[in-house]
């Protein structure tokens, strides 16, 4: 920041301050779509990334994010979004969790439904695939946080809410039709 003074005249003192904005301010972007696709690549970036976590990536985690980078990079370039949204300000702090949360939540309620309908995918694997995440982005330093435990303590917490709240997948018609046409068709004893 730049502030210059100006004094024109004894008797009249005039100060101009002229206040020079950094013009380089740096701003993150998270690309997660290509973390993905490299880390899922191989399994030796894999390992290294497991190496360097406190929480422990389940491979269902791994097959859904291998699913979400081939059928819906969209929901992904959101979520990198929405991280680059909270992350504005320089860090991460306890109000941002619950967006993290509501945010994915909405993506799940919209683009990503159809997609766990497919590969009956639960709801827990997406409560990971947000656990998996939000650990990477702070344990790897990508953003700053004044206190991890609390916020992984609030996450732990908004997805057990959220566990509560989710409605499971809703099968299909087809699916309804088998069961009801193998149920009214059971010989009977």
């Amino acid at each position: 920041m730049d502030l210059r003074n100006t004094v024109t005249n004894a008797k009249d003192v005039v100060i101009t301050t002229v206040k020079v904005v950094d013009s380089t301010a740096e701003k993150k972007v998270y690309d997660l779509v290509s973390f993905f696709s490299q880390l899922f690549n191989g399994t030796e970036k894999l390992n290294e990334l497991k190496s360097k976590l406190t929480y422990n990536i389940d491979d269902k985690v791994v097959v859904l994010i291998k699913l979400l980078v081939e059928n819906s990079p969209d929901s992904i370039k959101a979520i990198s979004l929405l991280f680059e949204e909270i992350s504005a300000d320089g860090k991460l702090d306890l109000n941002d969790v619950p967006k993290i949360v509501l945010v994915i939540t909405q993506l799940y309620k919209t683009n990503l439904k159809e997609l766990f309908g497919k590969n009956a995918l639960k709801v827990e694997n997406l409560l990971e695939l947000i656990k998996f995440i939000v650990h990477s982005v702070i344990e790897l330093d990508l953003v700053k946080v004044d206190d991890k435990q609390k916020i992984f303590q609030i996450l732990d917490v908004s997805l057990l809410l959220l566990d509560n709240t989710l409605e499971l997948p809703i099968p299909s018609v087809t699916e309804v039709k088998t069961f009801c046409w193998s149920f009214c068709n059971k010989k009977k004893l």
